[in-house]
């Protein structure tokens, strides 16, 4: 399957470009596709941003699934299906 993976802000200058597709088999994971990023992307957004993601440290990016708040550590058991958008944004704060 394809899915679509996209970068906003400074995620996208970590990750050295502001989108690309991965080819995943059949029943991944998110949990999956950030393994599979990990051997595509610079290191520092490695380190940074999908280390921390899939050890349940602190993340430095929140990740959507087709626009929809991917929630806390178990969220990275979610399923994955064939055109699916993955994208990873910088948390905001305020009020």
């Amino acid at each position: 399957m394809e899915i679509a993976v996209r970068f906003t802000g400074v995620l996208r200058s970590l990750a050295g470009q502001s989108s690309l597709d991965v080819s995943l088999g059949t029943g991944a994971t998110v949990r999956d596709a950030l393994l599979a990023l990990g051997d595509t992307l610079p290191p520092a957004f490695t380190e940074q941003v999908l280390g921390p993601l899939t050890e349940g440290d602190p993340p430095l990016a929140l990740i959507l699934v087709n626009r929809t708040h991917l929630p806390g550590p178990e969220g990275l058991a979610s399923a994955l299906a064939d055109g699916d958008v993955i994208a990873f944004v910088t948390p905001m704060e305020g009020g």
